[in-house]
């Protein structure tokens, strides 16, 4: 990324709130739209097992995809991944809300005991804090909501 000096014109301008708000809405909206697909893809596969259980034939139907999961995280770090779940919910997240999230963005949390591993490189990234006094719950830290 390059800097500019003091003389150069800014070639864009924009409001930086207006600009997060925007990739906000598109987050949720591209969420949305993929709960929907899995629902129709689920409701399909519900579909065809009944015509199976029935003994009728589904003709030409084609077999249908496995309900495929996004690479939205992929590349990315459990912690960076777990700071834009957080981003996404505007609010607070419990760890397994969390590992849901980023299995849908095709993030899994390895380890023995995932959701220890989970918290652990939650606790380490001084963006994303526990919240006080309720068990297994996390937020964006002071330092998370001013990215």
């Amino acid at each position: 990324m390059t800097t500019r000096k003091q003389d150069q014109p800014l070639l864009v301008e924009f409001d930086l709130h207006e600009l997060r708000h925007a990739i906000q809405q598109n987050r949720k909206r591209a969420e949305e739209l993929q709960k929907q697909v899995e629902r129709c893809l689920t409701l399909a596969h519900l579909y065809d097992e009944l015509l199976r259980v029935h003994g009728v034939s589904n003709g030409d139907i084609d077999e249908l995809p496995v309900i495929a999961r996004s690479n939205r995280f992929e590349g990315m770090t459990v912690a960076e991944a777990a700071l834009i779940v957080l981003r996404d919910a505007s609010g607070k997240l419990s760890g397994r809300e969390i590992m849901e999230k980023l299995a849908q963005g095709g993030r899994e949390v390895g380890g023995k005991q995932p959701m220890g591993t989970l918290a652990t490189l939650m606790k380490r990234d001084d963006r994303i804090e526990r919240v006080p006094g309720e068990t297994n719950m996390w937020r964006l830290s002071n330092v998370g909501r001013k990215e």
